[in-house]
């Protein structure tokens, strides 16, 4: 049986090995930035990443990660939670950065709609699992390709279309609600 990308990592960074961190960290930091920047906007995901990839190192040289699902999926679950953190410690509800309010000249009505889009369009990703989510953000946001995330990813190809589609689908459901394939005849076209 071959071992996975996933469990050699874990093997290297369980032995002391420094630069099976740094691979880690170059191979899954991309998609944790992403998950940061969707759910919390670009000004704090870095940093945010880099507080989970603190925790999680740490866990893993102790062997906390038992190969139950894909390492990114363990990884990004210490990202949400702190991310949870981070918004249950934020300001209470109403209290407006004046830097958040529209500029002089621009439609306040527009920009408010902006604001509903990005939160509905965040809220919708945030109703993805870890593996879809992963799939939709190295696909749609960083312009990675199939064959480039399965190679990443250390899934087949048809797996990461699989995903790609059962996200979409969701996706496309939690935004246009009432919308879904039940409108549409069998073949998929609309009449």
């Amino acid at each position: 049986m071959a071992v996975s990308w996933d469990e050699e990592i874990v093997r290297r960074i369980r032995a002391g090995d420094s630069q099976a961190e740094e691979e880690l960290v170059r191979r899954l930091q991309p998609g944790l930035l992403a998950i940061a920047r969707v759910r919390l906007g670009v000004d704090f995901a870095a940093d945010l990443v880099q507080d989970a990839l603190a925790l999680g190192l740490p866990n893993l040289r102790r062997g906390d990660w038992k190969g139950e699902g894909p390492l990114a999926a363990y990884l990004a679950a210490i990202l949400r939670r702190r991310i949870l953190r981070l918004r249950s410690d934020a300001a209470p509800a109403g209290t407006e950065d004046p830097g958040t309010l529209p500029a002089e000249g621009v439609d306040p009505f527009a920009a408010a709609e902006r604001v509903e889009t990005r939160a509905r369009v965040r809220d919708a990703l945030g109703g993805l699992s870890a593996r879809h989510l992963e799939v939709v953000l190295r696909h749609y946001f960083e312009g990675q390709g199939v064959n480039e995330i399965a190679r990443e990813t250390n899934v087949p190809r048809g797996t990461v279309l699989s995903r790609l589609h059962h996200a979409r689908a969701k996706l496309s459901s939690a935004l246009n609600p009432g919308r879904g394939l039940a409108h549409y005849p069998p073949g998929g076209r609309k009449h």
